[in-house]
C-alpha cells in the first residue's frame, strides 16, 4: 500500500508541478514576445530560449517528483520511481502526440525525464541508506 501511495503521490505532485511550471513559461513567454518587438535579434533566439529554460526545469521537476515517490516508499525506491517516472512521462508524450509524431528530441527528453526521476529516488537513497534496497 505505501508503494501504491508513493507512486499516487509522485504522479500527482510532478503533473501539478509541470502545469504551473507551464503557466509561467506562458508568462514569461508573453513578455519575452513583447521584448522581442523592441530587440528584433530576440526573435532569432526564441527557439533557444525553451531548451535554455523550460528543459532544465522540467527535468528538476522530475527530479523532486522521484525524490518525493522515494521518500514516500522506502522500499524498493528505484522501482517505484521508475514507474512514476514512466507515467508521467509517458503520458505526457501520449497527449502531446496524439496529431504528430515523434521526434528525436522527443525521445531524448523523455529518457532524460526517466534519468531524472530515478536520479531523485537514487539521491534520496544515498543520503538514506538504511533504506537501501
Amino acid at each position: 500500500m505505501t508503494g501504491l501511495k508513493a507512486i499516487i503521490s509522485g504522479v500527482i505532485f510532478i503533473l501539478v508541478a509541470a502545469m504551473l511550471m507551464q503557466l509561467a513559461y506562458i508568462f514569461l513567454a508573453v513578455g519575452y514576445n513583447s521584448l522581442s518587438k523592441e530587440y528584433p535579434f530576440l526573435n532569432e533566439i526564441s527557439g533557444i530560449f525553451r531548451y535554455l529554460i523550460a528543459i532544465p526545469v522540467f527535468l528538476g521537476i522530475m527530479f523532486l517528483g522521484g525524490y518525493l515517490t522515494a521518500a514516500i516508499a522506502n522500499t524498493r525506491v528505484l522501482l517505484y520511481c521508475l514507474i512514476v517516472g514512466i507515467i508521467t512521462s509517458g503520458g505526457m508524450m501520449w497527449m502531446a502526440l496524439q496529431n504528430a509524431e515523434i521526434t528525436l528530441v522527443g525521445i531524448i527528453i523523455n529518457t532524460l525525464t526517466l534519468f531524472a526521476t530515478v536520479a531523485g529516488g537514487f539521491f534520496w537513497q544515498k543520503k538514506n541508506p538504511q533504506y537501501l534496497s
